[in-house]
């Protein structure tokens, strides 16, 4: 039997119910030959520049020697940068605060900008930084650091480093300032709010500033991260990470357990966000969409696993598809009013079979793929039959039968 395709993209985009998918081709999932060349020059610049950031002046062949520094904002994602990098294999110090990723020998300024600024203190500062590096470029190849205020005194450790690459990671500078205030140590009255969050988000201007001028005055290569991005798709940014700091060896066994790691990680550590609340994929509506408004929670659950599917995060769309519709076999005893509710029961049956064989055919599993769509088709015909009208089923059908057709093709070889 042939390799299991699994480049099948759902299509979810702000239309009216489901938009039928492009069409379908057979083509190399890893080099896109087979694709007309417009086609195959977009997927390449998607695999290029993933959905957490892009990189400038890449290497594919990484030299043996090289040291990562992370540059950024308090509180901008910075943390979660450096504690990839360590899944990743990279050594980013000895003496490690576990609560942010950070080496204890590069902090000692203690995050107080002034020090950074003074002539005196500054130049002592660099001197104590300047004797770290040498350590540790004498007892390790390939080693980095994480300091959000790394951008105001690097480049005069730049002669220090050897082949430095650099990890800007920014974050909604808005967000940044709220978490600060969250995080403080002391209250502030009300009256001392203002000038606290100008002051920080300036600090993040500046310093997002500082890192930008200090990436266009040096050769080196550069990795940018969105953090909001980087929280959602903790798969893309596993693997543009391990492309930028492993180069090829990022496909080795060591690199895919890395991957495997960095993804749980960064799921973990991303911001806690109600999924209910984001923008929902389907703008069209269901036929039943006004009952639906009274049943929010399965409404957020339903954009929910669409949005999942929409981002590729085929996992977790398919557990939540998978738990509507347990809830469905058992009669949707915490919706009971939506029993009455015919047209709307069967499509919301008929979204989660879709999405779960579009995970599974992506996850590899042709065959259930193959059995969801099944119960798809068995839906669409109760709809057909019954003289009932579902727009949005109706727009599943043409990709529902495609993948279908396909699947028998490939399971049949």
């Amino acid at each position: 039997m042939p390799e299991m395709q699994r480049n099948f993209d759902c299509g979810l985009f702000p239309v009216r119910g489901f938009l039928a998918l492009a069409e379908v081709r057979v083509y190399n999932h890893r080099s896109f030959e087979g694709l007309p060349e417009s086609i195959k020059g977009v997927k390449m610049l998607q695999r290029k520049n993933s959905k957490a950031g892009f990189s400038i002046r890449p290497s594919t062949a990484p030299a043996a020697r090289r040291t990562f520094v992370v540059l950024g904002a308090p509180r901008g994602g910075t943390s979660l940068i450096a504690g990839a990098l360590r899944l990743a294999g990279v050594f980013m110090g000895e003496e490690i605060d576990q609560a942010n990723n950070e080496d204890l020998a590069f902090t000692c300024h203690k995050g107080d900008l002034a020090a950074l600024a003074d002539g005196p203190r500054r130049a002592g500062y660099l001197d104590a930084i300047r004797r770290t590096i040498d350590a540790r470029n004498a007892s390790h190849a390939v080693w980095g650091w994480k300091d959000p205020l790394s951008a105001l005194y690097v480049e005069e450790l730049l002669p220090a480093l050897v082949n430095p690459r650099f990890i800007l990671v920014t974050r909604d500078i808005t967000a940044a300032a709220m978490r600060e205030r969250i995080e403080g140590r002391r209250s502030l009255k009300k009256a001392e709010e203002p000038e606290f969050y100008l002051r920080k988000t300036r600090q993040a201007l500046t310093l997002y500033a500082a890192s930008l001028a200090l990436i266009e005055r040096t050769s080196a290569p550069v990795l940018f991260v969105s953090y909001e991005k980087a929280s959602r798709n903790a798969e893309d940014f596993a693997g543009q990470l391990l492309d930028f700091t492993l180069g090829r060896a990022a496909k080795s066994a060591a690199g895919k357990a890395a991957w495997q790691a960095i993804r749980l990680y960064t799921r973990e550590n991303a911001p806690s966000a109600d999924l209910a609340h984001r923008p929902a994929v389907l703008d069209g509506e269901m036929d039943g969409s006004l009952d639906l408004s009274r049943y929010p929670d399965l409404g957020a659950v339903y954009h929910a696993c669409a949005t999942l599917i929409n981002q590729r995060h085929y996992e977790a769309g398919l557990a939540l598809a998978r738990r509507v519709l347990a809830q469905m076999a058992e009669g949707f005893e915490a919706y009971p009013r939506l029993n009455a509710n015919p047209v709307l029961l069967a499509e919301v049956e008929a979204g989660m079979c879709f999405m779960s064989a579009i995970a599974q055919v992506n996850l590899g599993d042709g065959a259930a793929s193959y059995m969801a769509l099944g119960r798809f088709s068995a839906v669409a015909t109760y709809l057909r039959v019954t003289g009932q009208n579902s727009e949005l089923v109706r727009g599943m059908l043409a990709p529902a039968d495609e993948l279908m057709a396909r699947l028998e093709r490939e399971l049949g070889g």
